[in-house]
């Protein structure tokens, strides 16, 4: 479960800095259980425009605090900010999301309701007391027009004893590229992993950031080749799946362009895995980008009846 604190639960809702105080003790304190359960809480740049108090934006009233509470809470803003960075998705202008009939596409909200209509394990923890200290908050996907695309219920923590419960209960988060490898064999049984295609990713530090990203990315593959017939024709899932994570600038996956299919023929083509002396050519290829982590695959086999090879998890084959 990804765990990302509701900026819109910093509403000018307390009185002074004493109130904030406590309720930032609160938030920590339910940082502090994700960390015991090996996970932590990310929050977006949107957090930093927040205002405690009818007179202090967040940067005003963390000066205000006692030095260790002070520290302690700037730490995390910096080293755990911008988790839009690592995991945020960007939406075309013909859709956006809404929450209690104000628009939250650009939030926390909007984000993890987006994740939750993926399929994701993705939830809110908001700052107590507040406006938003009810679970779970329902999420509405409007798609061209106003039209509703979907809805979805959003869990929302913001009490230590609940948050625990349910961190009690789940998996424990990835914490090496070995479990990321055995977890995707097991989980994603429509892709092929060729049985050396994580050797270069094993060769550098674990990143968990990393690791979400790239299981969600075998997470789409796979459940495009499940909604793709035998014949290559995608159902309406999975036309939606492509437009969304293979097309534009910012999708999640993307061809190689001429210049890298002629400079790198060589680095982007690999031994067929189950053909002997044969080889395939993989241009088409998965991104992390802030870390320059890529997935090739053979997007040829796209179809529901073959398989799609899993080739190279690693560190980018194109760099000049």
């Amino acid at each position: 479960m990804v765990l990302v604190v509701n900026e819109l639960s910093l509403h000018e809702q307390f009185n002074d800095v004493k109130e904030f105080s406590k309720a930032l003790l609160l938030l920590m304190n339910l940082r502090n259980t994700a960390i015991h359960f090996n996970r932590d809480i990310f929050h977006n740049g949107k957090l930093y425009a927040g205002n405690p108090t009818p007179n202090l934006n967040l940067y005003e009233a963390i000066s205000k605090l006692d030095r260790n509470q002070q520290r302690a809470f700037s730490s995390w803003l910096s080293k755990k900010a911008l988790w839009d960075n690592d995991f945020g998705q960007p939406h075309p202008d013909t859709e956006w999301f809404e929450s209690c009939g104000d628009i939250v596409t650009d939030t926390a909200l909007g984000e993890v309701g987006y994740r939750k209509i993926q399929g994701e394990n993705w939830a809110l923890v908001s700052f107590s007391p507040s406006d938003w200290n009810y679970s779970p908050i329902r999420v509405t996907w409007k798609i061209s027009d106003g039209e509703i695309g979907r809805n979805v219920e959003v869990p929302n923590f913001w009490e230590n004893d609940t948050i625990r419960k349910k961190l009690e209960k789940l998996e424990p988060p990835l914490s090496s590229w070995s479990e990321l490898r055995k977890s995707s064999i097991r989980k994603f049984t429509k892709l092929s992993f060729t049985e050396k295609c994580f050797e270069d990713l094993e060769q550098i530090p674990f990143n968990s950031s990393t690791a979400i990203g790239l299981e969600k990315r075998f997470r789409i593959l796979n459940e495009l080749i499940i909604e793709t017939d035998k014949t290559g024709r995608r159902s309406q899932r999975g036309h939606e799946l492509y437009n969304n994570f293979f097309t534009g600038d910012r999708g999640y996956f993307s061809d190689s362009s001429d210049d890298e299919k002629r400079d790198f023929k060589n680095e982007l083509t690999f031994s067929h895995p189950d053909i002997s002396g044969e080889s395939i050519f993989c241009p088409w290829h998965g991104k992390i980008r802030t870390s320059y982590i890529r997935i090739r695959f053979h997007f040829s086999s796209i179809k529901g009846s073959e398989p799609c090879y899993i080739v190279y998890v690693g560190q980018k084959l194109t760099k000049k």
